[in-house]
């Protein structure tokens, strides 16, 4: 999952940071806003590992961003916004999916999927 992640976050860095930025956070109560960054994408029970992936990648770009900026500690508030989000709304997905598998697994698993981009899978999203 690392990697894949990794992999997205470097294939579009300025489509991350502009993302980041457009959710404007400004300290650590806005951090709830991942919740309707969260919601808005899976929404319409599109659930893919792509969609998963980009979820993670942006996550992990709002956290470098947040550090940056000095909000202090945003990191675990993050990582545990994301879990929550991850076993109650997406769990059951997860599981009946092959759950969190080996890479290899997870790339098998996402087959032809184009993940990581963020143009298709966060566009929409409505943050407020």
């Amino acid at each position: 999952m690392r990697d894949l992640v990794t992999d997205t976050i470097r294939s579009r860095p300025d489509t991350m940071s502009e993302l980041v930025r457009a959710l404007d956070v400004n300290s650590r109560e806005d951090l709830t806003l991942i919740k309707n960054v969260a919601n808005s994408m899976f929404d319409d029970e599109q659930v893919s590992w792509g969609r998963i992936v980009t979820l993670h990648a942006f996550c992990g770009c709002l956290a470098q961003y947040c550090e940056s900026t000095h909000i202090p500690d945003c990191a675990d508030d993050i990582g545990n916004i994301l879990g929550e989000f991850m076993v109650h709304r997406l769990g059951l997905w997860i599981v009946t999916h092959g759950g969190w598998v080996s890479e290899e697994g997870q790339r098998a698993n996402l087959g032809a999927v184009r993940f990581g981009d963020p143009e298709s899978e966060l566009s929409s999203v409505q943050t407020r």
